[in-house]
């Protein structure tokens, strides 16, 4: 409370009412409405089984390996999938341009991981033994084609069949899914990644045989969906915030009647005087605890009183701006 007449400059100094309420309300809504991020899990699911691949007896028509499928029982994930890849442990091949492998998600989503590699006459038929295997869409590139595979990471691979390298059989036999196939894990990011995943393996011309020694293994990365945050219901006031939300609205009607009245013409007496009055009545607000909402809906009525004085059109568009600028801010205090 002032002790005594103020100067102008010290008038001129005052900060806006409770500017600092209106900055810092704005910023928990904000927070309040965004959702958490959940914690990604990580997880390699595996089948260490032996996956058999015969050959096939008779051209084109494939043969499947034994098992048919090999399956991985996967639980206890969280929902929604971020990323998967698969490995291969101990695939060899005495013709590994005939061998076909193709994965398929618990949702029936179906990546053909790898057909016709290599697929170079005089390379496809070298023998390949004890490879370790593994598909990611984030490796550095596909198989090759004009050399034998070796053990590393890889895109899943289909190379085209430049003939001599084993057959295209289209689609593999039932109860794979039919084609076309998928040629990269992103299409099944946002699926469930529980429940069975399954390996299908088969040889498709005529020759050699081979095997996948010791199994396959499915890693996968999955968070549980976003929950959706709303604000806490605010509390009902108290008998003595209720009390001060009314003083405040009694005072802010006195501001906005006080600043209306320094826009009359008066003398410089009389002007002086009524800008001690609304200092004084600035002064005892910030004593109270005026809520953001009533402090915007006040400075909105004083904005639009504004307007309704005769003001150049730049004048105008610079208080239509504040305006709308305090209306948003209304909308985003959900007042």
């Amino acid at each position: 409370m002032r002790n005594g007449p103020q100067t102008r400059g010290e008038r001129n100094r005052r900060p806006r009412i409770r500017s600092d309420l209106l900055a810092a309300a704005a910023v928990p809504c904000a927070l309040l409405l965004a959702a958490p991020v959940a914690p990604a899990a990580t997880q390699t699911f595996s089948n260490p089984g032996t996956i058999d691949i015969p050959s096939s007896p008779l051209d084109p028509h494939p043969v499947t390996a034994s098992p048919y499928p090999s399956e991985i029982a996967i639980s206890g994930l969280p929902a929604v999938l971020q990323k998967a890849t698969v490995t291969l442990h101990g695939y060899g091949s005495f013709f590994p341009a005939d061998v076909d492998v193709l994965v398929v998600a618990p949702g029936g989503q179906a990546v053909l991981l790898m057909s016709h590699v290599p697929n170079t006459v005089g390379q496809c038929g070298a023998n390949v033994a004890g490879l370790t295997l593994t598909f990611d869409d984030d490796a550095a590139g596909p198989m090759p084609g004009n050399s034998p595979p070796g053990s590393g990471t890889y895109l899943p691979t289909d190379l085209p069949d430049l003939g001599g390298c084993g057959n295209d059989p289209g689609t593999l036999p039932p109860p794979a899914p039919s084609g076309p196939y998928l040629n990269a894990f992103s299409p099944l990011i946002g699926s469930n990644p529980n429940g069975t995943w399954s390996l299908y393996v088969i040889d498709d011309t005529a020759a050699e045989e081979g095997e996948i020694a010791n199994g396959w293994s499915v890693t996968l990365t999955a968070t549980d969906p976003p929950t959706a945050t709303h604000p806490p219901t605010p509390a009902a006031p108290t008998a003595t915030q209720a009390s001060d939300e009314r003083r405040c609205r009694r005072l802010l009607d006195k501001l906005g009647s006080q600043t209306r009245n320094l826009w009359k013409d008066h003398s410089r007496r009389k002007r002086e005087k009524i800008k001690d009055n609304r200092a004084e009545t600035r002064d005892k607000l910030r004593g109270l605890d005026c809520s953001p909402c009533t402090l915007l809906d006040a400075k909105l009525e004083r904005q639009s009183a504004n307007l309704k004085r005769d003001h150049s059109k730049a004048k105008r568009h610079k208080l239509d701006r504040s305006r709308d600028e305090t209306r948003k801010r209304l909308r985003e205090l959900a007042c």
